[in-house]
């Protein structure tokens, strides 16, 4: 997203801009989160001595795999941002990308562990069956052979 902050030069300057802003697919963390479509931008720019100071929200979503039953699902983001970009940085006042700012903001919107919803089933660890769709005859007791001393521990109880 190129915005001009030619007429925002002087301090104490302000404006507010709005557009869209079409990420490419982010690859984070070895997860690949595609774009659904252009993040609604609603940016207010305050102009200081040595800075540009930027904050407002970033509204649109993304697909993300189901952390529990690894469906792609759509992910709605409406986050608040705040960044500030240093005069001397920029090269052309006319064209100020804010792109790697956004996609910082949108980074940090990611959450660790996405479920498609809180009632998820997830996946049989046993044969694989997504349980959301179907059930399977699978033993459900299942220990981890590591943790079964632990368990004849508390049976002797």
């Amino acid at each position: 997203m190129i915005i001009d902050l030619m007429k925002y030069q002087e301090k104490g300057s302000y404006t507010t801009i709005t557009g869209e802003y079409l990420p490419e697919d982010i690859d984070y963390f070895q997860r690949e989160i595609a774009i659904d479509g252009p993040f609604d931008v609603k940016v207010d720019v305050y102009a200081d001595e040595d800075e540009f100071v930027f904050t407002g929200k970033l509204k649109g979503s993304y697909k993300l795999a189901c952390t529990r039953c690894l469906e792609k699902f759509s992910y709605s983001v409406e986050t608040d941002m705040e960044f500030i970009i240093e005069k001397k940085e920029i090269d052309d006042v006319a064209h100020v990308d804010l792109s790697d700012k956004l996609k910082e903001n949108l980074i940090l919107t990611i959450p660790s562990k996405a479920v498609c919803s809180p009632d998820c089933e997830g996946i049989c660890s046993q044969c694989g069956q997504n349980l959301n769709e179907y059930s399977c005859d699978c033993e459900k007791d299942d220990i981890d052979p590591r943790l079964e001393k632990l368990g004849e521990l508390y049976n002797q109880e």
